[in-house]
């Protein structure tokens, strides 16, 4: 599954930008859309305004994150520990018999 996203995941932004960039007028834009008028624009590429759009357009995603990390990483780690049962025939190792040289 890991494997199925991570093939559909530039395929998807493609098609979503292509999509905005289409459907949208010269008034309405996507973060996309508008920042890649900045590089696109033939031999005055203006990597500044870009670099401050897209930082700019990352601090609620990182700010989101930083809210809600408690909740992200328990959701992750609950799932985890369900269903994590040992065989019946496995022993922890004695460290004391394991490092004797």
């Amino acid at each position: 599954m890991v494997v199925a996203r991570t093939i559909n995941s530039p395929v998807t932004t493609q098609a979503e930008y292509l999509v905005a960039s289409v459907i949208l007028g010269e008034d309405n834009k996507t973060l996309a859309v508008g920042l890649s008028g900045y590089v696109n624009t033939g031999f005055d590429n203006r990597w500044g305004p870009f670099a401050a759009g897209s930082l700019i357009g990352a601090i609620p995603v990182v700010l989101l994150f930083l809210f809600l990390q408690r909740y992200i990483v328990s959701g992750l780690t609950s799932g985890a520990r369900e269903g994590m049962t040992r065989p019946s025939g496995w022993r922890l190792a004695d460290p004391a018999a394991t490092d004797r040289r």
